[in-house]
């Protein structure tokens, strides 16, 4: 039953969202990250993706991850200019040692510029990190 499944919180996982070089289409792209500061691995890692504002709402993107093992990261998505002028949430569900979690990011509306990108040494690339 759904009630008896207990879903826990989870702490050392980062939403970091980059703008990195497209070498194929020689353009800068905003492309966010799913990255695991913590000591486990994460197992089937569902994620779905979504913006939407008061008028408008995207399609909601799904992703799967095998496996992201601990101290790593993984590409998620490009985020096209036009998506970042829209809130954006990334919900996750995943599995640790048999155990189930969810974590929800939020990135409100215009929040992702060039101006707030920071080193994050764990990927070493210059993004924006949601907690």
């Amino acid at each position: 039953m759904k009630k008896d499944i207990e879903i826990k919180e989870f702490e050392g996982l980062s939403l970091v969202v980059t703008y990195t070089f497209n070498d194929i289409y020689k353009s800068n792209d905003w492309v966010a990250f799913l990255l695991n500061e913590s000591s486990f691995d994460l197992n089937t890692v569902l994620i779905m993706s979504k913006g939407f504002d008061r008028e408008r709402e995207t399609a909601i993107m799904r992703h799967k991850i095998d496996v992201l093992p601990a101290g790593s990261f993984a590409k998620i998505e490009l985020l096209q200019e036009d998506v970042l002028e829209l809130n954006n949430e990334f919900s996750l569900s995943f599995f640790v040692e048999n155990n189930l979690f969810e974590k929800k990011f939020f990135v409100p509306k215009s929040t992702v510029k060039e101006g707030k990108l920071r080193m994050i040494k764990a990927m070493n690339m210059r993004g924006i990190a949601f907690k």
